[in-house]
């Protein structure tokens, strides 16, 4: 039985723009495997559908107006963080390359950023793309002979990890381990339909990374530290001034919009199947609430650290 609560012509707001590599259809058989299971599923398969559950169920929780059902929700969420959080304890970095470990090992990332621990986030986000390599995702050419479909959905895989790594290194003062000049896949998502803010702000996200990677590399690496003090603070003037024109005035355009600064839709009701199986599985409070305003929010505050980062090269800061 399907409900309105996951479809493709109502999307979970938090899986498009946490995991935009998750399809409503696969996301429903991979339930059916792990909880009407008639045969062993992997390690990934169980992460991957508990971390979905996890954003979905606080998600509705956040939308849902009736105590009762909101504590229900909050019950489920609690019962799928400890999977999620047993799972990735489980899984072994040496993980084969498949396309369903990558969504595993992103989706523990995101998980690790929003428990605060960035140093686990970077290791399973640079195993995440070691398999893409391994898979060639980060080059067209290896995807000649896939479908439409799965051509899309590879790319969006790759480029969800990728800006999860960028934005990691810069903080964590690491070189990154994606190379640009190594990638030659567009940044187009043409699945999303007619889903906004998505279609524009995953593009906007994807040059922010492309700029954090520059600002490490140009700015804070062993090498660029032997530069004299004015040829880095040139360069700085160039990536404020590239991040200007290429993420913040096309950012603050879509942010101005009033559609994307409602509340999530309101979800209907889970399938009774679903829920007995969550049940089923075993028994950290639930996020905070999350409206497509918020994601403009907190990437402005990504913004806003980079910016501190290229005023520290501002020349008169330093007389």
């Amino acid at each position: 039985m399907r409900s309105n609560w996951l479809s493709t012509e109502n999307p979970s707001t938090v899986l498009l723009g946490f995991f935009p590599f998750i399809t409503a259809d696969s996301l429903f058989e991979r339930c059916r495997q792990v909880y009407f299971a008639t045969e062993e599923y992997s390690d990934a398969t169980f992460i991957v559908v508990n971390a979905c559950l996890v954003y979905l169920f606080s998600e509705f929780s956040f939308s849902e107006s009736e105590t009762s059902k909101r504590e229900i929700y909050d019950k489920y969420h609690d019962l799928c963080r400890v999977n999620l959080e047993t799972g990735l304890a489980n899984l072994s970095l040496l993980t084969p390359a498949t396309m369903e470990s990558i969504e595993a090992l992103s989706m523990g990332a995101i998980h690790a950023i929003e428990i605060s621990k960035p140093s686990l986030a970077l290791a399973l986000t640079s195993t995440a793309f070691r398999l893409c390599q391994t898979l060639g995702y980060h080059r067209a050419s290896s995807m000649e002979n896939d479908s439409y479909t799965v051509k899309q959905n590879k790319r969006r895989l790759f480029w969800s990890v990728y800006v999860t790594e960028k934005a990691l290194s810069l903080r964590l003062g690491r070189a990154s381990s994606i190379q640009d000049y190594d990638i030659s896949l567009p940044t187009t998502f043409e699945l999303l339909g007619d889903f906004e803010p998505w279609r524009t702000i995953y593009p906007l996200w994807i040059n922010l990374a492309r700029i954090q990677g520059k600002v490490y590399e140009m700015l804070y690496s062993p090498a660029a530290l032997r530069k004299p003090a004015d040829e880095r603070a040139s360069y700085a003037r160039q990536l404020a001034a590239e991040m200007q024109m290429n993420v913040e005035e096309p950012f603050k355009a879509e942010a101005g919009d009033v559609r994307w600064n409602g509340p999530v839709p309101v979800p209907g009701p889970i399938p009774q199947g679903l829920a007995e199986g969550a049940e089923g599985q075993g028994f950290q409070n639930t996020m905070p609430p999350t409206t497509l305003g918020s994601w403009f929010s907190g990437n402005q505050h990504m913004m806003g650290l980079l910016e501190e980062d290229l005023s520290l090269f501002d020349p008169s800061a330093w007389s």
